[in-house]
């Protein structure tokens, strides 16, 4: 493939080296997802599903979060749970922060959204899937201020940045 040029002489192993790689790889994930696939988990549990973000907070440090139903993050006795994926952003011109999480296969109806001084609880139930997740928010919340929208699989929460609040919570009307 590269020939005698001194290109080839010099680089030629590297890169077959790496498309050797390459090609292991390639077969131990193929083996990994058979094996998924075969386990009785995977029928019982619905799609395996995993994931992370990365979002850069209002302190510009990065924080990365994971998502999804595998064990690495769901917690014990969660069967069947999900961690639906979520991006927040903070609006630092209108004061308040916008949570956004996807939720597909259920209805606003069967959502439970919940807020607290320092961050969200949401639950949500759907015919075949179930999804929960706990938000923490790094600055405090107005709890009473949240509002919260369902449309196509998507929930959007907005929420006014505060001060000081209590930590009762508050239980959020899904429109």
């Amino acid at each position: 493939m590269f020939g005698t040029s001194p290109f080839g002489r010099r680089f030629g192993s590297l890169f077959r080296e790496l498309e050797e790689e390459m090609e292991d790889m390639e077969r131990r994930m193929d083996r990994m997802l058979q094996d998924a696939r075969k386990s009785p988990e995977a029928t019982t549990r619905g799609p395996l599903m995993y994931g992370w973000t990365l979002n850069v907070g209002p302190d510009g440090v990065p924080r990365i979060r994971r998502f999804g139903n595998l064990e690495e993050t769901t917690t014990e006795g969660d069967e069947g749970w999900r961690e639906p994926f979520v991006t927040s952003v903070f609006d630092e011109d209108k004061n308040v922060i916008r949570v956004t999480a996807e939720l597909p296969g259920v209805t606003k109806d069967n959502i439970d959204v919940k807020t607290f001084d320092d961050g969200l609880q949401l639950e949500a139930l759907g015919e075949d899937r179930k999804y929960r997740a706990n938000l923490p928010i790094e600055r405090e919340i107005n709890p009473e201020t949240a509002d919260a929208h369902y449309n196509n699989g998507i929930l959007e929460i907005t929420v006014e940045l505060a001060e000081d609040h209590e930590r009762d919570g508050h239980t959020v009307s899904v429109r």
